[in-house]
């Protein structure tokens, strides 16, 4: 039977088994509990394949004829005669799974518990095949060899009964807490690993301290971060403690410090992981002083980790000040000696690239990430088993700071080639890529979002998700977090699709998750909980459920307000951007009075982040700011309104100055809110030429990639229809609004849920300009269009555009009544009022006015 057919988590409690069994000295008792024989033999096969060891099995009598003294003697002839002739240490089984006899498995252990003594004198470790069905009679029977089990604190009982694929038959064996889960450790590695669990100190274990320092690594490798935190730990103790340090393991403990201080960060304690490598650091200046030579690569080793470790901290000016030390040593080392520093070299650059992206230096980001990408890349040729790895990670950084940088095509094609790297390792291992491999594919979901192909980027986020499933599944407490965050990203991907109510699944999803880790660990995850609120809120609020939407941002808020109070530096940036979303779910629900304060807080945050570092934080002060203008327009401050309006205007043309890919997007978008306010405040020549502007912008871009910006072409066409209706220009508006119909329908032909809704809110609006240059008949037909398209929709969320029918339904009842059609008229006036009165049920007082204005053209038309 091959071992293939054993689960994951079954294997892996046999590798637990293995550990133990290579690395005793003395009688060592296993049970292992199986359903049958088919069930022992694939277990017994594993621990023979992976212990490169005989395995002695005593013969187990069978014959269910015979008489029970007779079969009981002939078990204890074998088991005598084992411990008389098999040499110390030897692995012993003794396989009961094919006994018929109840009465001899019970005799037969309470023999061997009775026998415990020349067991273990013998040294002989034994392995018990044993029926699950039998499991308490084992306890009951041999209670002395579970006493002597339970002095092996690393073997744990447990219940768990694991299937084997496609058969009822199932293996079971007790786990120890602390035994990896990410693969197998080399044998010498996990001998002092059996060592360390037995005494968790490194003496009473012999190991020394280069030994711990492996260990701490190898379990680091395995994502098992808090075993290397805890016996890195342990290392720096013992060091501490000796007076007679030497610059060795000076030298070890800088290392051991830096394993604890990544670990540390692993687990959430980001104070814990400063603190450490401020040590790490104090320590490596000292020895790089005393000798140059032997000591300054360890100092910008130490230097690039603690760049990453104050960039999580939001200590950005500090991580630029580590960042480009490291790159400087690292450089001026690599011009003595390049085959064996530019790895090192290529490393602290790709930080440094990290780091300068966070601090808004994209242009210097790029710079870096190129740089990085290049020595990977002569690396690789020479060495592809060795660099490719380092290669695909250097890329799919590079795509994100192109993306940042306003180079999508650049970003698509780096992603794709990161992909196409790690799509080759994984094929080869597996278990060793298909992580970087599912990172890779999400960024590559980014980019292709990001130019427009919805369709791919679902596609590429699907199948990340698939992979991190995966992972999760065997390994829960490693993969969990990386499953959320596609899910968070499956959301978007799938919201920008249409697919509203899937998106709504995967945000949940992704929230139940973060719920569990932050219960368990709040420092590590209440962060990314944080995150997964705010996304659930706004997948809530795209199929109309604005209440639970506002419950998701509160409790989003609510985390976000700790955090930031404990560590402002890390947490102030997504504190603003939760209250930027309570804003929008309170104005959903027309508590725009609420709306407009929290905007204002985000923006006071932002400004402050801003006057630190203005590249970095500017375009996110630009964001607030025109979010600001919309609720103080709402709350009927138009001036206030402009005036935030104006500002982000003013920023955004100073970063387009400095990065025109990267920023027109967003100016010509804050350029059609800037038209609105200044039409409210009745600037229409100003609100025009804006308008015009952002519509000018847009097309410019759109001629280049039509997939990522037509929407928004179409988008600023209905913006200029409504400014050129309001100064009296019936045909410039009616043509824009014909223009902006034509591409939505073009682009609903591809993807109908995501562009369905904006084909029927410019065919209403294209009613109302149709009936303003006296196209009666056009105005209707555009109308009921509008109506049949939002009806469809209703039907399947009817939270979400129930209103929007009620708009669709207005708005034909007063062309109907223009044609002279009362009895039509009235009738769509009563459904759209219908429609009012109920979504005004689920959010009191919300459509009130919109309830008043029918009732009052339902009036006009009844009393004609």
């Amino acid at each position: 039977m091959a071992t293939t057919s054993l689960t994951l988590t079954a294997a892996r409690g046999l590798e637990a088994a293995v550990i133990l069994l290579r690395d005793t000295t003395d009688f060592m008792f296993l049970p292992l509990f199986v359903e049958s024989e088919r069930a022992a033999s694939v277990g017994l096969e594993f621990l023979q394949a992976r212990l490169h060891a005989k395995l002695y099995k005593i013969a187990w009598p069978v014959n269910a004829q015979g008489a029970l003294s007779d079969l009981r003697a002939a078990l204890l002839r074998n088991l005598d005669d084992a411990i008389a002739r098999l040499p110390p240490n030897a692995v012993v089984v003794l396989d009961a799974s094919s006994n018929v006899r109840k009465d001899l498995a019970l005799e037969g252990v309470a023999y061997i518990n009775h026998r415990r003594e020349p067991l273990r004198v013998a040294g002989l470790r034994l392995v018990l095949c044993w029926p699950i069905a039998l499991k308490d009679e084992l306890l009951s029977n041999a209670p002395d060899l579970w006493s002597v089990r339970a002095a092996s604190p690393w073997i744990t009982e447990s219940d768990l009964v694991l299937p084997l694929p496609g058969d009822s038959e199932n293996v079971s064996i007790g786990l120890p807490n602390s035994t990896s889960t990410g693969g197998q450790l080399p044998l010498a590695v996990d001998q002092n690993f059996a060592r360390w669990l037995t005494y968790r100190n490194l003496q009473a274990a012999d190991l020394s301290v280069r030994d711990a320092l492996s260990l701490a690594s190898a379990q680091y490798k395995r994502l098992q971060w808090a075993d290397a935190a805890e016996i890195a730990e342990a290392i720096v103790r013992d060091l501490r403690d000796d007076s007679r340090v030497s610059a060795a393991d000076a030298a070890t403990m800088v290392q051991a410090l830096n394993l604890v201080s990544d670990a540390r960060h692993r687990l959430g304690n980001r104070d814990g992981a400063l603190q450490a490598m401020h040590d790490a650091i104090e320590l490596a200046r000292q020895l790089a002083m005393d000798n140059p030579a032997a000591h300054e690569s360890d100092l910008a080793n130490t230097l690039n980790n603690l760049g990453n470790c104050l960039r999580e901290t939001g200590d950005h000016a500090g991580a630029l000040l580590a960042g480009h030390e490291a790159v400087e040593i690292y450089k001026r080392l690599a011009k003595a000696n390049p085959a064996a520093v530019e790895p090192n070299l290529a490393m602290s650059i790709d930080t440094l690239s990290n780091i300068l992206s966070d601090t808004g230096d994209r242009a210097g980001a790029l710079l870096a990430g190129r740089e990085a990408v290049e020595i990977y890349r002569r690396l690789a040729k020479a060495n592809p088993a060795a660099f490719e790895p380092n290669l695909a990670m250097s890329i799919n950084n590079l795509a994100n700071t192109l993306s940042e940088t306003g180079d999508r095509a650049g970003a698509l094609l780096a992603a794709r080639e990161a992909v196409e790297i790690y799509r080759h390792l994984a094929s080869a291992n597996p278990a060793a890529y298909e992580p970087s491999l599912a990172t890779s594919i999400n960024t590559l979901a980014n980019t292709l979002s990001d130019i427009g192909d919805r369709a791919g980027a679902l596609v590429a986020a699907r199948e990340a998700v698939e992979i991190y499933k995966r992972l999760a599944k065997g390994n829960p407490a490693t993969y969990e977090p990386d499953l959320a965050g596609a899910l968070n990203n499956l959301g978007n991907r799938l919201s920008e699709t249409g697919d509203h109510a899937g998106a709504l699944v995967a945000a949940r999803e992704a929230v139940e998750i973060y719920k569990r880790l932050a219960k368990a660990n709040p420092a590590a995850y209440e962060p990314g909980l944080a995150v997964s609120l705010n996304n659930l809120s706004n997948r809530s609020g795209r199929i109309g459920d604005h209440g639970h939407a506002l419950l998701a941002v509160r409790e989003a808020l609510e985390i976000d307000k700790r955090l930031a109070k404990a560590n402002p530096a890390a947490y102030d940036l997504s504190l603003a951007g939760s209250l930027n979303n309570l804003g929008n779910r309170l104005s959903q629900t027309g508590d725009h009075a609420a709306a407009a304060p929290a905007a204002r807080e985000a923006v006071e945050i932002y400004k402050r982040l801003a006057k630190a570092n203005p590249t970095a934080y500017e375009p996110g002060l630009a964001r607030s700011l025109d979010n600001l203008g919309h609720h103080l327009r709402e709350t009927g401050d138009h001036v206030g309104a402009l005036l935030a309006a104006r500002d982000a205007i003013e920023i955004h043309r100073r970063l387009v100055k400095a990065n025109r890919a990267a920023y027109e997007p967003s100016l010509a978008g804050s350029l059609n809110s800037f038209a609105n306010r200044l039409d409210k405040t009745g600037d229409r020549v100003g609100a025009l030429l804006a308008a015009r502007e952002a519509v000018e912008i847009y097309k410019r871009l759109a001629k280049a990639n039509p997939a990522a910006y037509e929407s928004d072409v179409a988008m600023s066409l209905t913006n200029l229809a409504n400014i050129l209706s309001g100064i009296g220009d019936r045909s410039g508006a009616l043509l824009a609004a014909r223009e902006a119909v034509e591409i939505y329908r073009r682009l609903a032909k591809t993807i109908p849920a995501a562009y369905e809704p904006y084909v029927a809110l410019s065919l209403s609006n294209l009613a109302d300009f149709l009936s303003d240059t006296g196209d009666r008949a056009g105005a209707l037909v555009a109308g009921r269009e509008s109506v049949e398209i939002r009806r469809r929709l209703a039907k399947a969320l009817p939270a979400a555009y129930e209103p929007k029918l009620a708009i669709s339904l207005n708005n034909l009842a007063n062309r109907l009544s223009e044609a002279g059609d009362h009895a039509g008229a009235i009738a769509s006036y009563k459904e759209a009022l219908g429609l009012y009165e109920r979504a005004n049920s689920r959010q009191a007082g919300l459509f009130a006015a919109d309830i008043a204005k029918i009732r009052k053209s339902l009036s006009s038309l009844t009393s004609a």
